[in-house]
């Protein structure tokens, strides 16, 4: 809860920044790469449905006829209603639309790893928090075992942890993507070979302000667009 606090106030603070310096956030955080980015929709939950496949299925597709060129669904239930689900979405979005799945580390290695296959085959983008994020190992051997990126350092609550190193995700390149809470840290250490994928909910316009100029900066690839 004191981080979270702490965030706002964090956040904050760059504005102000901002403001006296009249310079845009993109800048005082390393430079402006792009001057637009990519939004993906997310929003494809768990709902209890007669047949949750065909509403995900109707739902990417309505997402993909808004424009968006890439989705991110929720995975996690069990390996195969999670397959069988992004099998709807893909048929349903067609090959030129992004998959991507975000797991929150509800699998072991073994069943990630097996699952990030089929994955594979499906063309996702991404493999987001496979393993809980404590399972460094875990999260190694699924990314050594993979061609398919995989995501995370949602569960990361401080760019630095608190010997005053950087988290160990990073340094073994575990991940090919970062959340917002840790893209900074690519940054300060020279690295800018990660994506970060900033949330950007769509009931916030400041929120989205916001976002929308982390992402212009160099290490960020995507925005996200929260949808229901």
């Amino acid at each position: 809860m004191v981080l979270h606090a702490l965030s706002a106030v964090d956040i904050a603070l760059w504005e102000l920044k901002g403001k006296a310096l009249r310079i845009a956030i993109s800048r005082l955080l390393g430079g402006r790469f792009r001057e637009r980015v990519q939004a993906y929709a997310t929003g494809l939950y768990f709902r209890r449905q007669a047949d949750s496949a065909a509403e995900l299925a109707a739902a990417s597709r309505r997402y993909a006829g808004e424009g968006f060129r890439a989705v991110k669904r929720k995975v996690g239930l069990d390996p195969d209603t999670d397959l069988h689900h992004a099998h709807a979405v893909r048929a349903a979005i067609g090959p030129d639309v992004g998959l991507m799945v975000d797991v929150n580390h509800a699998y072991g290695t073994t069943t990630a790893t097996r699952l990030g296959r089929e994955f594979e085959r499906l063309d996702v983008r991404w493999f987001e928090e496979p393993v809980i994020p404590e399972d460094l190992e875990g999260s190694v051997a699924v990314a050594h075992a993979l061609d398919l990126p995989i995501t995370g350092g949602e569960a990361e609550f401080t760019l630095i942890t608190t010997d005053g190193s950087v988290p160990l995700a990073i340094i073994r390149r575990t991940v090919a993507g970062l959340s917002p809470r840790t893209i900074a840290v690519s940054s300060l250490r020279g690295n800018n070979r990660f994506a970060g994928n900033p949330s950007l909910p769509s009931v916030n316009p400041d929120s989205r302000s916001r976002s929308i100029h982390t992402s212009s900066g160099k290490q960020c690839r995507f925005t996200q667009l929260r949808h229901g």
